[in-house]
């Protein structure tokens, strides 16, 4: 660890057998003439090239505008090219002619600085957006992607059709989905009409992702047109794989969820523009799946109306939460859309559907929308049925007590130290509890769960006798079900959070 400690710092590490590279001349780049400085942008050293353009903008001096064009135009170095185009712009000498000649550079990375150095010329050359245009085949991907960028600064025919080009090429890509939004967010309305009307016919993760993209700009700038025009062109029955199929729900809910997301983000104005819209939202809880559950996002955001659409829906999502055999994601979903109603009001139907006989996901449902009550009494009734519940559904149960307050936290705590729950149950959540706002909480959970040395060295001999024992693989299984699952994955059981347990297989029994 110590050797080499007395030889000072080191400037200079190089892999083994690799030659190092040339030390420069010491030339001092501040005393250095424009000419000289023009050299040094094709330098293969980023730090002389990065200094030489500084220092060329600094001086902004006319006489280096000579030699940098013949950089750009006799350098086979294609950064040498790039900085003579960018040390021209700093200096306000890039013209027209020039940037075009550079758009039908040979090398990727010369057209596309040309492209994005566009940007600030397309109004005063606006025949400039043309030639951009022509290059949506470009064969390099960051081409492709700065020309969607800088597209977004132009408004033409041409430029339109280019832009809807690249995104449906690119629509997998992420980072295409961005550079389309980006732009201009009042342009999110016209690519989510264009992806309706083309990207609708076949799923992907990626036109999935883009729907909810665009839908969540949408919610976000609250425009009251926008959003009804999303809603009114997601009921539009003559949209790609519409009709009474579910094939095209996969878009509509996507578009939906992310209208749910900017709605929320942005609050009172979005849900101002949302009013109106719940009778057709609740037309959308119908459907089963994505749409269905989409547009109960939204609902979630903009409220319940109060006429009979409203109470028809409750009625069809009572009888849909008591089938058990009904659809369980259709279930979960009538106990989230009967909770917006008031958690009170269903308050016996909620807790008698946190049952071991009931699916997971309709369990955690029930619990979401009992903790929506304020009252005391929730966190008794969660406590009531804890030891029965599985391991997803006692960790919803866990965020509803410690999101209920003080008084629930508080009563979450005396039941670990009555020992009607485990202490590890809660071991996820202790840095949040030792930080607690609340003094009696705080104090609580460090009596609880801080041990001492001398209690730790008890547990361990606790267990110390279990290495001489046999393990046994039905009950292991078991355990690890109930003790483990919610952090490790083994043999497709469980969340891969944590590492994975099956590297201990090959372990010493006391590691």
């Amino acid at each position: 660890m110590y050797n080499g400690q007395n030889r000072g710092r080191i400037y200079r590490i190089v892999p083994d057998l690799h030659p190092l590279l040339p030390l420069p001349n010491h030339i001092r780049l501040g005393e250095a003439s424009d000419a000289e400085l023009v050299q040094q942008l094709a330098s293969s050293n980023i730090w002389w090239r990065r200094t030489a353009q500084r220092l060329l903008v600094e001086r902004h001096d006319g006489d280096a505008v000579q030699p940098l064009l013949r950089l750009f135009n006799e350098s086979p170095s294609p950064l040498g090219r790039v900085h003579a185009l960018w040390t021209l712009e700093g200096l306000g000498k890039l013209d027209e002619n020039l940037l075009r000649k550079a758009l039908d550079d040979p090398e990727a990375g010369v057209r596309e600085n040309a492209v994005r150095l566009s940007e600030s010329e397309l109004v005063s050359h606006p025949d400039l957006v043309e030639k951009l245009a022509k290059m949506a085949d470009d064969s390099d991907p960051k081409v492709r992607f700065q020309l969607l960028c800088t597209l977004g600064f132009a408004d033409s025919p041409q430029a339109r059709a280019a832009e809807e080009r690249l995104l449906a090429e690119g629509v997998e890509d992420r980072w295409t989905q961005v550079a389309a939004l980006s732009a201009s967010s009042a342009r999110a309305s016209r690519y989510f009409d264009f992806a309706a009307r083309q990207l609708g016919d076949k799923e992907t993760k990626g036109r999935a992702s883009f729907f909810e993209q665009a839908g969540a700009v949408i919610g976000m700038r609250a425009v009251r047109e926008e959003i009804h025009h999303v809603l009114a062109t997601v009921a539009d029955n003559s949209r790609p794989g519409s009709g009474n199929s579910v094939s095209s729900d996969w878009w509509r809910g996507a578009s939906l969820e992310g209208l749910a997301r900017g709605a929320r983000a942005k609050g009172a104005a979005a849900i101002a523009a949302l009013k109106g819209s719940q009778d057709l939202l609740l037309a959308f809880e119908r459907r089963p799946g994505p749409l269905g559950h989409a547009a109960l996002q939204l609902l979630a955001v903009v409220g319940l109306p109060a006429d009979s659409a409203a109470t028809a829906a409750l009625k069809r999502a009572r009888q849909t939460a008591s089938d058990r055999k009904a659809d369980p994601e259709a279930r979960a979903d009538a106990v989230a859309l009967l909770a917006l109603a008031g958690p009170s009001s269903e308050e016996n139907l909620f807790e008698g559907l946190i049952d071991p006989r009931e699916p997971d996901n309709v369990q955690t449902a029930a619990v979401r929308a009992l903790s929506a009550n304020q009252h005391a009494e929730v966190g008794n009734v969660l406590l009531a049925k804890w030891r029965e519940m599985s391991p997803t559904v006692r960790a919803e149960a866990t965020n509803a007590m410690l999101r209920g307050g003080p008084e629930r936290t508080r009563l979450l705590l005396e039941a670990v130290k009555n020992g009607e729950v485990q202490t590890w149950q809660l071991d996820p959540y202790k840095p949040r509890l030792f930080m607690d706002r609340d003094p009696a909480v705080r104090n609580l959970a460090r009596a609880l769960f801080e041990q001492s040395p001398a209690q730790r060295e008890q547990v361990l001999k606790q267990y110390q006798a279990a290495l001489n024992g046999v393990g046994d693989v039905a009950r292991g299984k078991e355990v690890f079900k109930r003790v483990c699952s919610k952090c490790h994955a083994l043999d497709g059981v469980g969340v891969a959070v944590g590492p994975n347990l099956g590297t201990v297989r090959n372990h010493p029994a006391a590691e």
